[in-house]
């Protein structure tokens, strides 16, 4: 029983996991040990991608009941409007109903925001085993492997017309989010003002301009990550030419 009061407490209070604490820097190495075994491996696998996203989905219904009790408020924090929330639903949609263009963007939005987002976590104020603290480490590890599953093992391709369309639909979903941050005072995907977790490490998005910050920055990570892929993908189809 305390240890169900402790994973959904309402109570906020100091949390125990600071950055770049042994808690962290051991999610941190967990995640790159499976996803550099992922990559050995090299094995496609539906019931790994399925029952990983299930998983993910069961974390989310945990997560959305928390909110319902706790006095935080779900309009302004808890709707799936952060792109790494959002990438979760791009990835389902993908997965499960094969939707190829979501499937791409969710794993673009997914692999950056999952690396971003373990190295500089939005930590919540409670202790620790807590929903929303577990909660928050598994989706980034959870988006990392799933997107490095789907761009080194089953090397989706990415075209000039994905890279395109990838870009009009992130630069549309954020402009969509500040104006929602505008009308709810919410910060979603750090458009409105600069996120508290950039604030603890020292920047500060200029007034008014965090929207183009943050769009500027996500079109930069999908080109870099188009091109990447890009070569990586020559590289392999000339070794596999070579064997």
């Amino acid at each position: 029983m305390n240890m169900l009061n402790m994973l959904f407490s309402v109570v906020p209070c100091e949390s125990e996991i600071g950055l770049y604490g042994i808690t962290h820097i051991l999610v941190i190495l967990t995640c790159i040990i499976s996803a550099l075994t992922i990559v050995k491996i090299n094995k496609e696998s539906k019931l790994f991608e399925r029952g990983l996203t299930i998983v993910m989905l069961l974390f989310n219904v945990c997560i959305y009941t928390w909110y319902y009790f706790s006095p935080e408020n779900f309009i302004v924090k808890g709707l799936p409007l952060y792109t790494c929330r959002m990438a979760v639903y791009l990835l389902v949609a993908g997965i499960f109903f094969n939707k190829e263009f979501w499937l791409k963007i969710g794993v673009c939005w997914g692999f950056f925001g999952g690396i971003a987002g373990l190295i500089l976590p939005s930590i919540f104020n409670f202790p620790f085993p807590h929903i929303m603290q577990i909660a928050t480490f598994f989706l980034h590890v959870y988006l990392v492997l799933i997107s490095t599953y789907y761009l080194f093992v089953k090397r989706i391709p990415m075209t000039k017309k994905d890279l395109k369309e990838s870009c009009i639909f992130t630069v549309g979903f954020l402009g969509v989010v500040t104006i929602i941050n505008l009308l709810l005072g919410s910060n979603y995907s750090g458009t409105r003002v600069t996120p508290n977790v950039l604030l603890k490490i020292g920047v500060v998005f200029p007034d008014g301009f965090s929207f183009i910050i943050v769009a500027l920055g996500y079109l930069a990570v999908i080109f870099v990550q188009y091109y990447v892929l890009k070569l990586f993908h020559a590289k392999v189809v000339v070794k596999a030419n070579n064997n």
